[in-house]
This record gives structure tokens, sequence and C-alpha cells, in this order.
């Protein structure tokens, strides 16, 4: 980290691009756009510089009150304090400290609403599960008492079939 304060290197990288956009104008292009005589150039020149400093010295006033209203040299200070407590790496950059179980923590209060649509999702299949089980246990339940009411019925039949087999039986010895 550099010894320079964060809010000096803002200041500095706004002044920085400032120049950069106007330096993309230079000043004889800023002439060639006026079709005035050659001697209004120097007056065209006055003009520019003028208005240059104007617009760099505006743009520095204004990031100082906007850094003043959303305070930010206190939250770049907060920054800068933050890092400084974080172990330095051999680079020479720090890396993020954490207590104990703070990545895990952080991991499951992440991962927790897709935890809890996935628990949601399951039991939405468990109910179906159980509807249907249901719904099966209905149908065998009825199919296991239409079964029983055949069984009865063919136990009768069957039953009557070997009287009358009997009974042929013994017409049949009664005729020999």
């Amino acid at each position: 980290m550099s010894d320079v304060p964060r809010n000096a290197n803002l200041r500095r990288l706004l002044s920085h691009s400032i120049h950069d956009a106007i330096a993309g104008c230079s000043v004889d292009e800023f002439c060639d756009c006026f079709n005035l005589a050659e001697e209004h150039r120097p007056m065209l020149r006055h003009v520019y510089e003028q208005a240059t400093t104007a617009l760099q010295s505006n743009t520095m006033a204004e990031l100082d009150v906007i850094m003043c209203e959303v305070n930010v040299n206190h939250s770049l200070e907060q920054l800068d304090l933050l890092l400084k407590q974080q172990p330095q790496l051999p680079d020479g950059s720090r890396c993020v400290l954490t207590r104990p179980k703070e990545a895990a923590s952080m991991v499951a209060e992440a991962s927790e609403p897709v935890k809890k649509q996935h628990k949601q999702a399951l039991r939405a299949a468990l109910q179906q599960v159980a509807d249907k089980n249901t719904a099966m246990q209905q149908q065998y339940l009825e199919q296991v008492s239409e079964l029983q009411v055949a069984s009865a019925q063919i136990k009768t039949w069957t039953a009557q079939i070997q009287q009358i087999s009997a009974s042929c039986d013994e017409f049949r010895q009664a005729c020999t």
C-alpha cells in the first residue's frame, strides 16, 4: 500500500483524468474549430487556457464538495485502517483476515436461500409421493375387496361344480 493517503490519490487521479481529457483537444485543434483570421489565434489560445484552467479547478472544487458531503475522507481512512489490520504477504499485498469459522458461516449464509428452495422442492416432491402412495393404497384396498368377493364367488362356484361333479359321478355309477 502506498504511503500517500487514498483521498490524495483520488484527487490526483481525477486531476490527471481531466488533464488527459483536455489534452485530447490541443490548443491548435481548438483554434482550428473557429473560422477566424490568424491574428485572432493568440486571443483563442488565451480563451482555451482560461477555459481549461477553469474546467480543471471547478471540477476539483466539485470533487472536494462531494467528498465532504459523503464523508469520503473518513471512509477512505477507515478502509486504510482495515487494510493495515490484514497480514502482509511476501509480495507486499495484504490478505483478508477472517475470524475462525467466518468463511464457513459466510458460505452458509450465502447458500441459505438456495438450501431453502431445495428443501421446499424436496418437501413438495415428498408430498407428491405421499399423495400418490395414499391413492395407490386406496386402489389396493378397493381391488383387495373386489378380489375377496371374486374369490368367495370362485369358492362357491368350485363347491357347486364339485357337487355337480359328484352328482354326475353318482348318476354314472347308477347307470352302469
